[in-house]
């Protein structure tokens, strides 16, 4: 499977997460089900691009063109699966901070790529973001005023065609 490095029944995935900011200081949140929400992107294909990867998945679910400008959070997720699958799934979510491909709306009736799982999706403003119960992002981020994302240092960066870790935060 793609995106996915296997072990017996467990697997790891890394996904690339858009912190899309319109010019509003609004992000952008999607929902499957309308009730908990989520910063978009997805699963990066095998040695791809992790701000590349975030650029299509985030097109993929909402048909919206951006710019992954930098990875500003990496976090990490562990969930175990309920018998009879028994998998241990490891996550790796790298937040990436976007700016929006020039003048662009939701469009409401995109179609997500991905059997058309995202239905639902909206900007948000700060008191949500840094106050909703019901968003599937680190709290480390939402503390963050949404307008502040964008002074926060790239936790990794580019050198040679690979990512290494930034030691100077």
């Amino acid at each position: 499977m793609t995106g996915r490095v296997s072990k017996n029944n467990d697997f790891q995935v890394i996904a690339a997460r858009g912190l899309i900011i319109n010019n509003k200081n609004q992000i952008l949140v999607v929902s499957e089900d309308g009730n908990k929400w989520h910063t978009p992107g997805g699963w990066i294909e095998n040695l791809e691009d992790p701000m590349k990867g975030c650029e299509r998945e985030v097109y993929e679910e909402i048909g919206m063109k951006i710019v992954a400008l930098k990875i500003i959070h990496i976090s990490e997720f562990i969930s175990k699966s309920e018998p009879p699958y028994s998998e241990t799934i490891q996550k790796f979510n790298l937040y990436c901070y976007c700016s929006i491909a020039g003048e662009q709306e939701i469009d409401h009736n995109w179609v997500d790529h991905d059997n058309g799982l995202i239905k639902y999706r909206k900007f948000i403003e700060n008191q949500e973001w840094q106050n909703g119960n019901n968003l599937g992002a680190p709290l480390l981020l939402r503390k963050i005023n949404i307008e502040n994302l964008k002074d926060l240092p790239s936790c990794y960066s580019k050198k040679n065609n690979i990512y290494e870790e930034n030691n100077s935060i």
